[in-house]
């Protein structure tokens, strides 16, 4: 049966039921959108299909050029009616990720002009759009797939890019699309009876068995790679997964999990394997061996009893670990990094019962101190390092792959023990002591119950639970000691007041059909029953439950939470659709914003997208929601630098400037990096001038001057670290250095100090033109408005000739009546400089570039010089 109009609305609805399923496995916080780009003739046309769109009806015609707009990809496409898979796909594969990257500079100055974002240092760590297209092959029709994944971490984005050789991710992909259905003898999809419409599965597997088979695929080809890759191996070349049948009969999967699920001596698995090709350890020098094993006793990956043992001795932070090629251990030793080249080196993790995380290292030149700038005999240096970068390819619980998931996060427990312990904000300390206390508990590696209910609460209950506990005198505890109290088996107790009652705590509970998870541990079973039996006699309590495999969970789960989830990804959608006026988009953000538990993730990701899409009133709102909620937990660097951005941007007062001085100040405090300082003072300097343009006559000079010297300072801060820590200078500094300077200049009445300030505006000024202006080709010059503003403080100093050059630059890129009207009565009042002036103007204007109004008026007046003039 052939794909056709009829059957591929069915169609979709299985690969993206299927494929969503999968990913949701792996991270619950991924979310998919399909575009489905189905042939409609042998030739070039194509219906594009946007698959579970947010909207209700399911299935949307688009335009191909609406979808490679939403997708931010408009560069990738030259003619809106033609889909070319191959240029599409190459485009993704070899370019989507670098071009996200690039960064673009503004600024403020004189001639006043708004503050443009300065640096998109902040936008690849944010951007967590992972876009992908792949085919599927159906009778007579090829049916072609793009995908975009939202909430994929920078780091799996960047191997799934920049390394897919070992991204595990993008295998998952392209299997999907290579083996996951049903194919016939020419490798055609099959598709079921007219009446069922379906693509059967080839393997007949729900997703939790397809990650599996892939993972076990997949360090089947790391098991290859490690074989065959010798001195060089070299990434971001292969973008293409094939089936390999010597995949499926590698067994590394199987040995790493039996060396997991083995203890020693009462003691779980922990410690490391680096894994590299045979040659590296016998025939260079990379490794250093503290051990090394006889020939003839090397130890086979297979044998998992010796090898548990031995991981006693490796020790990650010492840099010693196993050594092992694809199939035999040969000691123990540490690495001669600097030695490492372009050679292939992963190492593996061993994190608890049938827990480990593989990782690539990789030994990168890096610049130290934020590129310390180093000038020694009149030479200058930039001091670098090696630094050993380690990305996480694929993470394993029990034959399961996870990316970037864990129960746990700081703002997740204070979230939860806000809503059931804690009402006022005063007491966000006492969350701060238990977020330390649980913090601590964690390092616990066989695992422990953290049980925290209010003060009456827990000493009724340690009354009762006094039998099958050790009860101890009520007060605080030291968190450095937590680790040692949490080593024998049952609960800590605390109180919300950060009060120990009790360790080794034995929780009962009552034992209810409804209640539990079958799949789950002890810890956690035994937890839920005994918040259950709280639950019923009206008592609140918080429970982290820490499992020796090394999950965490907490308790109460809110069961909305994973469906607010889906709402902010559904907010997302239609605001890049266009549709944030909708009813649906009011009643999505009604729901979000009502709800108790929303995560200021979910408001600063909403904010985000608003602030991508310029629309700076809505990402204020949510920026302002997202961190009043945040009380006193931390907030992330680059959320300060949007919501100032954003904050700056629509201020339209002394009030809300004011405001967005605030926050200026609270990303200053923020920043860590030199970049960071250098952004933050920069914007600070910034929200100062434009205090200093909203305050009007009811203002003394006094007070203006008064601000104007804070912009100078935060500036000439900006200026101290950008001389001394980078090689190439940012003229937005020098042009906000030129603002402060003209204002001081223009409001003082003594001659001198003003001349002293305007020469003072000059030398800036001077600098920055230097900076933006292009010598050997003028059109590609750069910020051009520093031109007018360098032209602006020769008039004022008495330069004419000279300032009139430089308004001529200017009004080339940009001109208005009123500028070209100040140019011309300068000219009026100073014929002098006419001759000369022309010549400039003609020396730089082409046949493309030109401005009519000033020929027109040269002309005039070449006919009538004298009475022109009169």
């Amino acid at each position: 049966m052939i794909v056709n109009r009829k059957n591929i609305n069915s169609i979709n609805e299985i690969i993206y039921k299927d494929l969503n399923s999968i990913l949701k496995k792996l991270d619950k916080k991924l979310h998919l959108k399909i575009y489905c780009v189905l042939p409609e003739t042998k030739n070039e046309l194509y219906k594009v299909i946007r698959i579970k769109k947010t909207l209700a009806n399911g299935f949307i015609h688009e335009d191909l050029k609406d979808v490679y707009k939403e997708l931010n990809i408009e560069s990738f496409k030259s003619n809106s009616a033609v889909f070319d898979y191959d240029f599409l796909k190459s485009k993704l594969d070899g370019e989507y990720f670098q071009l996200r990257s690039k960064h673009i500079i503004k600024s403020e100055v004189i001639k006043h002009k708004e503050l443009k974002e300065q640096n998109s240092m902040y936008e690849s760590s944010f951007n967590q759009d992972l876009l992908y297209t792949n085919q599927l092959y159906f009778h007579r029709r090829t049916v072609s797939y793009i995908l975009m994944i939202r909430n994929v971490d920078n780091e799996n984005q960047e191997i799934f890019y920049n390394s897919p050789e070992i991204s595990f991710f993008r295998m998952l992909l392209d299997y999907f699309f290579l083996d996951y259905y049903t194919t016939d003898s020419s490798n055609k999809i099959i598709i079921n009876d007219i009446k069922d419409n379906t693509i059967p599965q080839k393997y007949n597997e729900d997703c939790i068995q397809y990650n599996r088979r892939i993972a076990r695929l997949y360090f089947g080809k790391i098991q290859t790679f490690i074989e065959s890759s010798k001195s060089e191996f070299k990434l971001g070349i292969d973008y293409l997964n094939s089936i390999n049948s010597q995949f499926y009969v590698n067994n590394l999967l199987e040995s790493l999990d039996d060396v997991s699920s083995r203890a020693y001596e009462s003691s779980i698995a922990f410690g490391s394997i680096l894994f590299m090709n045979k040659s590296l350890i016998t025939e260079s020098n990379l490794i250093r061996f503290a051990i090394k094993f006889a020939k003839n006793d090397v130890i086979k990956l297979e044998d998992a009893k010796r090898i548990r043992k031995l991981l006693e001795l490796t020790n990650i932070e010492k840099d010693l670990y196993l050594i092992a090629d694809h199939s035999v251990i040969y000691g123990i030793g540490e690495v001669n990094w600097h030695l490492q080249k372009d050679s292939l080196i992963l190492r593996l993790d061993f994190n608890g019962v049938s827990k480990y995380i593989l990782s690539f290292a990789k030994l990168q030149m890096q610049s130290i101190l934020e590129g310390q700038l180093i000038t020694k005999e009149n030479q200058k240096f930039y001091r670098s390092d090696l630094k050993l970068e380690e990305k996480e390819l694929i993470s394993i619980a029990f034959k399961n792959p996870k990316i970037n998931e864990e129960g746990y996060s700081t703002e997740r427990f204070s979230r939860i023990l806000s809503k059931e312990l804690f009402e006022n904000k005063e007491e966000q300390i006492k969350i701060e002591k238990l977020n330390e206390i649980v913090q601590k508990a964690r390092m616990q590696k066989h695992g422990t119950i953290v049980v925290i209910t209010n003060v009456e609460t827990a000493k009724n209950e340690i009354k009762k639970l006094s039998k099958q506990s050790t009860v101890i005198e009520m007060g605080p505890i030291n968190p450095e000691h937590i680790k040692f109290l949490t080593s024998i088996d049952g609960a800590i107790y605390f109180d919300s007041d950060c009060n120990c009652h009790g360790i080794g705590v034995i929780l009962d509970g009552e034992a209810q059909e409804n209640i539990g998870d079958a799949s789950r541990g002890a810890r956690f079973n035994s937890a839920y029953r005994y918040i259950a039996k709280l639950k019923k006699s009206a008592q609140r309590c918080v429970i982290i439950i820490i499992s020796e495999d090394g999950m965490i969970d907490i308790l109460p789960e809110f069961e909305d939470e994973d469906k607010l989830l889906e709402i902010t990804e559904e907010i997302i959608d239609l605001i890049k659709e266009g549709k944030e006026d909708c009813e649906e988009m009011i009643e999505k953000e009604s729901t979000l914003l009502d709800s108790p538990i929303v995560d200021n993730e979910w408001l600063f990701r909403i904010a985000t997208t608003y602030y991508n899409l310029e629309n700076h009133v809505q990402a204020n709102k949510y920026y302002v929601k997202a961190i009043e909620n945040s009380k006193k937990e931390f907030i992330d660097y680059k959320y300060y630098h949007f919501s100032c951005m954003s904050s700056y941007s629509i201020a339209s007062n002394l009030e809300e400037i004011l405001a967005t001085i605030k926050l200026a100040k609270k990303l200053n405090e923020q920043a860590e990096t030199n970049d960071q300082k250098l952004n933050s003072n920069y914007i600070l300097s910034n929200c100062f001038i434009k205090k200093f343009n909203f305050m009007g006559d009811a203002s003394s000079i006094d007070e203006k001057t008064e601000v104007l010297k804070e912009a100078l300072i935060v500036s000439q801060r900006s200026l101290s670290i950008m001389e001394s820590e980078y090689e190439e200078p940012w003229e937005a500094i020098y042009s906000t250095l030129g603002t402060i300077y003209w204002n001081l200049a223009k409001m003082n009445t003594d001659k001198k100090e003003k001349n002293g300030l305007l020469n003072e505006t000059l030398k800036y000024n001077t600098i920055a033109v230097e900076l933006c202006e292009d010598y050997i080709n003028f059109w590609d010059s750069r910020d051009y408005i520093n031109f007018w503003n360098k032209g602006m403080v020769l008039e004022e100093l008495g330069y004419l000739e000279e300032a009139l050059q430089e308004f001529i630059k200017y009004i080339f890129f940009e001109s208005t009546e009123k500028d070209l009207d100040k140019i011309k009565e300068i000219l009026k009042e100073n014929n002098q400089y006419i001759e000369n002036t022309r010549s400039f103007y003609y020396k730089i204007a082409t046949s493309d570039f030109k401005n009519e109004d000033l020929e027109k008026w040269f002309t005039e007046y070449d006919k009538t010089k004298v009475d022109f003039l009169l």
